[in-house]
């Protein structure tokens, strides 16, 4: 009895396990699909923002003072770090006006958390006679806020082409040449306490399976102790039987003694011994 009792308390422990395993793995899957679900919700919210005409406005006039910066140094008029320095310089003054933009129209979405954006640009190649010259290989900050890349999401890489003509002397001729421009960016989203916002869309699938969790464990204990219970009640029970069968067959097997040796014509015939055979069937009978 004891064997299969610690036998079911075991395999009841196993189950346990395995169903609070399966009810993880469950959650693990729709903390992923409601994280995947919430970010893309902020994708399109901050994508609808960038899409405004006035916002590719200001990126478009930073393209264009990129190109003119380029022309220099392709006129030999500044070094490559300066393009690179006049680029940055350019972003910033634009920025100022790209920010507020953006801000005041998250506003009017009226999404309820706050999110931070930034476009980078990660490096610049030029092509002019099929000789290709790169520009930067470092990632630079053209609009949005400047943040840590860890807890941000990747939302969109930009690869963006175009072909300019530019003027330039040579031995006192003035000629029109071209080259083109590829433009690699990179755009950026980070939501401030994203997991507290999806742990709350959570809240109820969590409380509930704490909930139906704690009552399993709670049928479970009681179930156990209830069974060893009802064990040590069953070896009682036990017991008392045992000791009362003993405490019958005792003066029991005295009195069928007793009762063999009264038919014996040898006590019959001594009085003395026949009553005391009397008395002991007496006591038996009173225990």
């Amino acid at each position: 009895m004891k064997n299969k009792i610690t036998i079911l308390i075991i395999l009841s422990i196993v189950v346990l396990v395995a169903l609070s395993s399966i009810q993880a793995y469950l959650i693990q899957n729709t903390y992923e699909l409601k994280k995947s679900a919430f970010i893309q919700e902020t994708d399109d919210a901050v994508s609808e923002i960038i899409k405004k005409d006035e916002l590719g406005a200001i990126y478009n006039a930073w393209g264009d003072q990129l190109k003119d910066h380029i022309a220099d140094y392709k006129n030999n008029r500044i070094e490559k770090r300066t393009v690179l320095d006049k680029m940055q310089m350019d972003a910033e003054l634009l920025n100022e006006v790209y920010d507020s933009i953006f801000k005041s129209e998250l506003t009017k979405l009226n999404i309820g958390y706050d999110v931070a954006f930034k476009k980078m640009v990660t490096h610049i190649a030029i092509a002019q006679d099929e000789v290709i010259d790169t520009i930067s290989y470092k990632k630079t900050l053209l609009f949005g806020n400047n943040f840590i890349e860890k807890e941000s999401t990747l939302i969109d890489t930009e690869r963006v082409f175009t072909e300019h003509e530019f003027f330039t002397h040579d031995d006192g001729e003035i000629k029109t040449l071209s080259f083109d421009l590829e433009i690699f960016s990179v755009e950026r989203i980070l939501i401030k306490d994203w997991k507290k916002i999806v742990y709350g869309r959570m809240a109820l699938l969590l409380i509930g399976s704490v909930l139906l969790f704690l009552v399993v464990i709670g049928l479970l204990y009681y179930s156990i102790k209830n069974l060893i219970t009802q064990k040590r009640i069953a070896e009682i029970k036990t017991d008392f039987i045992n000791n009362i069968t003993h405490e019958l067959k005792t003066p029991l097997a005295t009195l069928s003694i007793a009762t063999k040796t009264l038919r014996s014509s040898a006590i019959k015939n001594n009085p003395s011994a026949f009553g005391n055979t009397l008395n002991i069937v007496n006591r038996q009978i009173e225990r």
